[in-house]
Formats: structure tokens, C-alpha cells, sequence
């Protein structure tokens, strides 16, 4: 959640009469991600969350939307869009498209602890079982296929290169198709998660979600939450699994490909981060150290 389009008082004001939330008393842009422009806004109603879409279309944010409202049904964490007058979730600011949500109580975590990962355990098991049956369109965008395209527009040292090339191959010899799938979240970070008095509050950013093994989804939250010194950390690793177990239990052919989707979703995360600092290298826009996930790949391979 970076802040690419910069708004001013008048903006956000004009923004906000369409919606019965009140008089605009102050509002913050969100410094954390790297995706949408996220605003933090108080009114004399409540606070809430404005995104601004950055690059992705009408059709896409629609389904991301009505995501959101089956989740609702579940009473899951997550944001609810609001509606404008008219009944209309998704409107423009500069000429892109934006919508409102609650914003839910808490804060993000650092440095997580055992309660925090039991708890990511248990709610993303949670958000898989609401979600198995559910028809959304949204194909992962970083699949197998995607990562081999981008690796090809990418620039690397000689090992670097050896290295992704090597493990793209590695991950082309490994069949994922016959996993269970479904709806996943597939950006289930630290900064997307957030917790009160060690409670888990809210799950947030929905924006990358798309259809794929739900076995993904848990490569990439133990990638983030069960790393410490760049290395796993085992009772994390141990309690995320338990806890997300106690809701889906997980067949043994997940158990036996886990190991590799740790790896594919390092690379994926090394790859992608290089992109968005080769896009974004003249730019006041936070960024997020590859290296980090370049390590862990090393370190999974080396196991």
C-alpha cells in the first residue's frame, strides 16, 4: 500500500460528498506496500480506508468487490466496501478508480511472535474453507509461467542467472495442478495482517487475490511469518501448520510438495521485487529488499 497519487484536502473533501460519512477532519496516506494508493480518512463518522486503483481494470476491481461481500457472510475480518448515495462501491479520483472501506482496528506487526502465527495459521485456514467453493475468475498472475516471462526481462549477474535458472527448471519438473485449490489471498504479509492485544483484528489488502493451490497461500504467510535471520524458524513454522490444520487438515501430497512451493514462492517474491525497484529506482516510493527472498531460496535449496 504505497501512495502514488498525492491528494490534498479539496480532493479528499470532494471525494467524500458522495457518501454519507460526514465532514472530512483529517486524513494520512499509507507508506506500507508497494501495489495501490491507500489513504487513511477520519471523519465526524468513523475512519476509513481509500484506495486508489493504479493499474487494474473496472472488470477486475469488481471482482474484488463482490469477493469481499460473500466474504462478509462468513463474518471473517476483512474490510466491507462502502456504498456512495447512488449504491456505487467503485467511483474515480484523478481519473482512476477508488473505493471506501471500514478501517478495522489494530496495527502490524514486526517482528512476530508464536501467538501471532498460530492465530495466521488458523484465520487463513479459515479463509480457505469459505472460499474452496467459490467461482472467481482471478488467475494468479506470478504462476510458473509468468515467472519464466519476467525472469527473460530482468537483469542479473552471471550467478543470479545460474541460479533462477536453475530453479526455474527445478520448478517445471514439480506437478502442482492436482492440489486443492481455490480462492487465496497470495499477499498475506506482515504488513497485511493486522492485531490488537495479540488478537488477530483484520485481514486486508485483498487486491492481488485470485484462484489458485491454497498450498501457496501458506508457502507465502510461512515465507513471512516463520523466517527469523533468514532462516526458519521451526516452532513457527510447527505452530502456523498446527493451527491451520486443526480447520483443514492437509493431505499428505500437500505436506510432501510444501517444501517446493517454499521455494517457488521465493523466487517469486525475489523476481517481482526486482521489478518493482527497476520501475521505481528514481522514486521517493518505499521498496522491499529481493535479496532477502534471493536468500531464502538459497537457504531452502541448500536443506
Amino acid at each position: 500500500m504505497a501512495v502514488y497519487t498525492q491528494l490534498t484536502y479539496d480532493n479528499v473533501q470532494e471525494f467524500l460528498t458522495g457518501y454519507d460519512l460526514g465532514e472530512l477532519v483529517n486524513f494520512k496516506g499509507i507508506a506500507n506496500g508497494i501495489t495501490n494508493t491507500n489513504y487513511f480518512i477520519i471523519t465526524t463518522k468513523g475512519q476509513f480506508v481509500l484506495t486508489i486503483f493504479e493499474n487494474t481494470s473496472i472488470d477486475d476491481i469488481m471482482k474484488i468487490v463482490q469477493l469481499l461481500a460473500y466474504l462478509e457472510i462468513f463474518n471473517l475480518p476483512i474490510p466491507k466496501p462502502l456504498q456512495d448515495y447512488s449504491e456505487k462501491v467503485v467511483n474515480f479520483i484523478f481519473q482512476k478508480p477508488a473505493f471506501l472501506c471500514s478501517r478495522l482496528t489494530g496495527e502490524s506487526v514486526i517482528n512476530p511472535t508464536m501467538t501471532h502465527c498460530q492465530q495466521i495459521g488458523k484465520h487463513l485456514a479459515e479463509l480457505h474453507q469459505c472460499t474452496h467453493s467459490y467461482d472467481f475468475p482471478l488467475q494468479n498472475s506470478y504462476n510458473l509461467n509468468q515467472l519464466q516471462l519476467l525472469y527473460a526481462e530482468l537483469s542479473f549477474t552471471d550467478a543470479d542467472k545460474e541460479l533462477v535458472i536453475d530453479e526455474l527448471y527445478y520448478q517445471s519438473q514439480q506437478s502442482y495442478s492436482h492440489l486443492p485449490s481455490g480462492v487465496i489471498h497470495s499477499d498475506l504479509f506482515r504488513d497485511n495482517v493486522l492485531f490488537e492485544n495479540d488478537s488477530l483484528t483484520g485481514i486486508v489488502d485483498f487486491h492481488s487475490a485470485c484462484f489458485d493451490i491454497l498450498l501457496w497461500d501458506i508457502a507465502v504467510a510461512i515465507n513471512d511469518w516463520c523466517i527469523e535471520f533468514g532462516k526458519q524458524c521451526f516452532s513457527k513454522y510447527q505452530i502456523l501448520l498446527n493451527e491451520y490444520q486443526k480447520v483443514r487438515p492437509l493431505s499428505v501430497e500437500e505436506l510432501k510438495m510444501l517444501p517446493s512451493l517454499l521455494r517457488l514462492t521465493a523466487l517469486r517474491f525475489w523476481l517481482s521485487r526486482i521489478r518493482y525497484n527497476e520501475i521505481h529506482f528514481d522514486s521517493f516510493l518505499l521498496s522491499k529488499n529481493p535479496d532477502e527472498y534471493k536468500q531464502l531460496l538459497i537457504y531452502y535449496r541448500q536443506k
